[in-house]
């Protein structure tokens, strides 16, 4: 059973639920469990300047969160597209979180986001998936020579956002061999999500994902820079004053 701080209040907006969800669940979290995850749960300030970056205007919009923690991407994407005028006609979510402590805290989050967005006239379809997203997604990694080949068989979602784990992984974790034409090395985590999420992108398909800045140099990322931006026309980056300010709660040491 969950307890209170991990159930919505009457009219609480989602976001602002997932976000209350996300720090009980912190507090009551040791610091090995969320290492091993590598868990930096977004805040609600930064996801929902995230949501302001996205621009689909699609009467059914797919969103993907590829590591959702609580839900507050997700739910800020979906409370933003609510508001336009006109909004879409229909919003469908795939949210996945490896981490059983977290997943039925998630799906509390989406069932009350589609509750309140159904009261708005929205329909709403949802799903918070268990899988490990690298690993579900591997045959896409593999299905050409290049990560970003011209097969579009699984190219499926309008909005991909993501604020990934942060972590370096040996070259003998299934994830790293899965992807091991894309970066090598000793990757980090987060580079292979950033890979398998632009792959997944409609024709037009908007990525909006926090990373740090390491990506961008070194040989360790050439492979994946290449390929990346071979898929990804870049169209803005913001670099947050101060980590200390933006994710204070988590203690993140990484620009």
């Amino acid at each position: 059973m969950l307890s209170d701080s991990f159930r919505p209040i009457p009219d609480e907006r989602p976001t602002v639920f997932a976000d209350r969800a996300g720090r009980a669940y912190a507090l009551g979290t040791s610091a090995t469990h969320k290492k091993r995850y590598g868990q930096f749960l977004t805040p609600v300030a930064v996801a929902e300047f995230m949501a302001s970056l996205v621009d689909c205007d699609a009467e059914e919009v797919r969103i993907l969160d590829p590591g959702a923690g609580t839900g507050v991407l997700a739910c800020a994407v979906a409370e933003g597209l609510s508001r336009r005028t006109p909004p879409p006609r229909r919003i469908v979510i795939d949210a996945y979180e490896c981490d059983p402590r977290l997943l039925p805290i998630l799906k509390q989050v989406l069932g009350h986001l589609e509750t309140q967005l159904r009261r708005r006239g929205l329909a709403v379809k949802h799903r918070a998936l268990s899988e490990d997203f690298i690993l579900e997604h591997a045959p896409q990694l593999r299905r050409s020579e290049s990560l970003f080949g011209n097969g579009q068989e699984r190219a499926e979602y309008d909005v991909v956002i993501g604020n990934p784990p942060y972590f370096k992984l040996p070259k003998s974790d299934p994830r790293a061999r899965a992807a091991d034409h894309v970066v090598h090395g000793q990757p980090n985590i987060y580079a292979l999500f950033m890979a398998v999420s632009a792959s997944l992108l409609a024709p037009g398909g908007e990525l909006v994902f926090i990373t740090p800045r390491s990506f961008t140099s070194g040989p360790y990322f050439r492979r994946f820079r290449e390929r990346f931006f071979g898929r990804i026309q870049l169209e803005a980056v913001h670099v947050f004053d101060s980590r200390r300010d933006a994710f204070r709660r988590d203690g993140v040491l990484q620009e």
